[in-house]
């Protein structure tokens, strides 16, 4: 949804196909020795094939204050979520 309010629904459908990619390559030369980003990847593309709910309003720019904190916010996630 971040991706969508930010980049749009074409940013959001490229931004949604180099996470995939960067997934899968992760998943196969990452060492990853238990597959767990081969089996999120896979979990993703079919349990979340179906289009985003549009949002509200779709025709405006996120000021840049909103667009600050949902990358912050993002990066946050990553990092809480991405096993080091």
């Amino acid at each position: 949804r971040i991706a969508q309010a930010l980049f749009n629904r074409t940013g959001h459908t490229a931004l949604q196909g180099l996470t995939y990619i960067i997934l899968f390559l992760a998943a196969i030369f990452g060492g990853d020795k238990s597959n767990i980003f081969l089996g999120y990847g896979l979990f993703c593309l079919f349990a979340q094939g179906d289009l985003e709910i549009p949002c509200r309003d779709e025709i405006e720019q996120v000021d840049f204050s909103r667009a600050l904190s949902a990358i912050l916010v993002w990066l946050l996630a990553v990092l809480i979520l991405v096993p080091v």
